[in-house]
């Protein structure tokens, strides 16, 4: 199943009790489908905290769920690690029986605002898992767009939290050092040459200009993007990418990818760097493009 790194579906939620400190207990909700429809029955579930992307390094205990009823697709459950939320990036992996669901998903130090597990049960009675699809709030319907969910608001006061703990000088770093693991991903294809700007009007933070050949790239900026956008994983850059005249303070770029960091999680840089080095060498290997789509906003 495609994943996308730069656009998550928000599934796990904050349980807020009443008074008193604030708990780490989250409320998990998933669907799960066989074969196209929906799963019904009883399923071993067992959610563990990892402090990396792939490592080893458990922290604290699992939480397993043994025969954990599955009524028309949908479960809902509390998964509580007490201690574990200390300020660090921490990683959530979950098994379905036997079979681990791959990638982990990072998991915020204050877990309000998690993100969805998208994976594939290739054997046994499971065939495939959506955790995502339809367990949104708002669902459809006739004025469900005006609605706001409480998980959704708690997310919201925890985000206002966050930024306001942060300084501008901290966030351009961190900017500044994913930008720098991808120009140096990118610095010994042909004809590419990479700097940073800041724009002066609007979107003002790092963001990485890719400049190349087309002729040597045998691509043009519109179609690498197209192919990053449509690629696994898929990777979604600047709109202003080949841009063919100026807009909110930036240049025209129509030789150039612009790409931002500011969303991605750490590590996740590697990754986009080395898709878009991969797209750039080779651009028909990754995902596709079709040269009749409208033109590149700019």
């Amino acid at each position: 199943m495609k994943r996308t790194l730069l656009a998550a579906s928000l599934l796990l939620a904050v349980s807020v009790a009443g008074a008193g400190p604030q708990s780490t207990a989250f409320t998990y909700q998933g669907n799960l489908t066989s074969n196209g429809s929906p799963a019904n029955g009883n399923f071993n579930l067992t959610f563990t905290l990892y402090g990396s992307p792939t490592g080893s390094d458990q922290v604290g205990s699992s939480v397993s769920m043994p025969s954990f009823p599955v009524v028309a697709g949908r479960f809902t459950t509390d998964l509580d690690f007490p201690g574990t939320f200390s300020g660090l990036q921490r990683w959530l992996e979950v098994k379905v029986g036997t079979q681990v669901l791959s990638p982990r998903q990072p998991v915020n130090a204050v877990p309000v605002a998690q993100y969805a597990l998208s994976s594939t049960i290739s054997a046994g009675s499971v065939s495939n898992t959506d955790l995502a699809n339809g367990m949104l709030p708002p669902v459809e319907g006739v004025a469900r767009g005006m609605k706001v969910a409480k998980e959704q608001i708690v997310g919201m006061v925890a985000a206002v939290d966050w930024i306001l703990a942060q300084t501008d000088e901290s966030l351009f770093k961190e900017s500044n050092d994913r930008l720098a693991v991808m120009a140096s991903i990118l610095k010994d294809v042909p004809s590419v040459k990479t700097r940073v700007i800041v724009p002066a009007v609007a979107n003002h933070y790092p963001q990485l200009v890719v400049e190349f050949d087309p002729k040597v790239i045998g691509a043009t900026p519109r179609e690498i993007k197209a192919r990053l956008a449509t690629g696994n994983p898929a990777i979604e850059i600047n709109p202003h990418t080949g841009a063919t005249r100026a807009s909110q303070g930036v240049d025209p770029m129509p030789n150039a990818l612009v790409v931002t960091a500011m969303l991605l999680f750490p590590g996740q840089d590697k990754i986009v760097g080395e898709q878009i080095r991969k797209t750039l060498k080779d651009p028909k290997s990754v995902g596709t493009y079709d040269p009749a789509a409208g033109p590149n906003r700019g």
